[in-house]
């Protein structure tokens, strides 16, 4: 297990390589965050709008949710087979590779689907094969990048993921008009792209000569657990991330309905303060997200700026429990982007360095990676159990709070990194 950061004025020089690697990793988040920010927002929602409008809610949702559910499963294993490859081209190149290329056939196929299953079915695909190829991304980070600069580098993914959904948005919302074929078409070279300028100026070694652990798929749910007894600091890091995820995500994904029914601001006006509250959220991000990154390389520290993030994000999400006015709103949107952008430069940077074992950190990853997406998954449900049982949108104020609290909590458990 990784030991404690090094201080960057310690540290040996950082090889020049290293800094094009780390500026690659953020343009190939962009590819991928492109298809989160193009495809559910915007044209799965317009497909199931022209499908049947009376149905679009919870056919989106199905679709959501089956393809939230399927990834969440493919996401270990496909760490699981890059940590084995042995190629010419290293261990993620030929994943980061063939995935992208998988996932924009995947585009084009959907772009043509005509009932609801070859739709779902299409975005099941698209969100397996995506997401495969952001997981080879990100475990480039600790196979490849300096821990000197595991800060900027996670800074760099969480940029580029930031800029990736902002342009998927718009380009999406701009190519619709031309149709389908060309929205998805749009995207799908996009993902190819990067995914190509990424391998081709960053290349691999060879690792054909590599020895590798005997895959026995009959132990292969084994194979996919981490034992928190032996490696309790991934156990306390992956719950610290589920919990502050969780409670962010509980309000997060109900901003709107908060907008209207706890404020009290009519459906229109509501919907002309929801890209304010965007704005205010994303720009306060865009600025935490590189200063965090840099500060935590520079100090050679990482549990502080996730602790302080975590704290942070609970603080402004408690905001509005004490006040239901949209200055609040504002405020909230502003101080919980800021501690946002803090999380995601230097939480998958903490992750990097309490991975348990350096062959495994593909597989690792995507078991962290689980963490996310049961808060995206249950967030919604967990959000409306606390409104409908504990009266209101005050309780769910606390409860997120409180989520984030012992989510900072957690992380102060790690030991083996400062």
């Amino acid at each position: 297990m990784t030991s404690g950061s090094i201080p960057l004025t310690d540290a040996p020089a950082v090889p020049r390589v290293s800094r094009k690697l780390v500026a690659s990793l953020g343009l190939g988040n962009i590819g991928t965050f492109m298809t989160w920010g193009a495809v559910p927002s915007v044209l799965l929602a317009l497909q199931m709008n022209d499908l049947d409008a009376g149905s679009k809610e919870a056919n989106l949702a199905l679709a959501s949710v089956l393809g939230a559910i399927i990834s969440t499963a493919s996401q270990p294993v496909w760490g699981l087979l890059s940590d084995r490859a042995r190629t010419r081209w290293g261990r993620r190149a030929p994943f980061i590779l063939t995935l992208a290329i998988g996932g924009a056939i995947s585009m084009f196929a959907i772009s043509q689907a005509s009932t609801l299953w070859m739709i779902v079915a299409g975005w099941c695909l698209i969100h397996v094969l995506v997401t495969g190829m952001q997981g080879a991304l990100e475990a480039v980070l600790p196979d490849r990048v300096p821990e000197a600069l595991r800060g900027i580098g996670a800074a760099a993914l969480g940029l580029g993921a930031m800029f990736g959904v902002l342009i998927g948005q718009l380009t999406a919302a701009m190519l619709v008009k031309k149709g389908y074929l060309i929205a998805y078409g749009f995207v799908a070279l996009v993902l190819v792209l990067v995914a190509v300028l990424f391998v081709v100026l960053n290349p691999d070694v060879d690792n054909r000569d590599r020895p590798r652990e005997k895959l026995d798929w009959r132990s292969l749910p084994a194979k996919l657990w981490v034992n928190p007894r032996k490696h309790p600091d991934f156990a306390w890091t992956f719950w610290g991330r589920l919990l502050m995820l969780l409670g962010f995500n509980m309000v997060q994904n109900f901003q709107l309905y908060i907008v209207m029914d706890y404020i009290g601001v009519g459906k229109d006006a509501a919907l002309g303060l929801t890209p304010v509250l965007a704005v205010c959220s994303l720009g306060a991000s865009l600025i935490s997200i590189p200063l965090s990154g840099w500060l935590s390389d520079r100090t050679g520290r990482r549990k502080p700026w996730v602790i302080a993030s975590a704290l942070l994000i609970g603080v402004a999400l408690l905001l509005p429990f004490f006040s239901a006015t949209v200055p609040t709103m504002i405020a909230t949107a502003s101080i919980g982007g800021f501690g946002f952008g803090m999380y995601r430069a230097v939480d998958l940077s903490l992750i990097s360095l309490v991975l348990p074992n350096a062959d495994d950190n593909g597989k690792d990853l995507g078991i962290a990676g689980i963490a996310s997406n049961i808060g995206d998954i249950v967030a919604p449900a967990a959000s409306g159990f606390v409104i409908l049982t504990l009266g209101g949108y005050r309780p769910l104020f606390l409860v997120a709070f409180a989520l984030c609290v012992i989510g900072a909590v957690c992380v102060m458990f790690v030991r083996s990194v400062r």
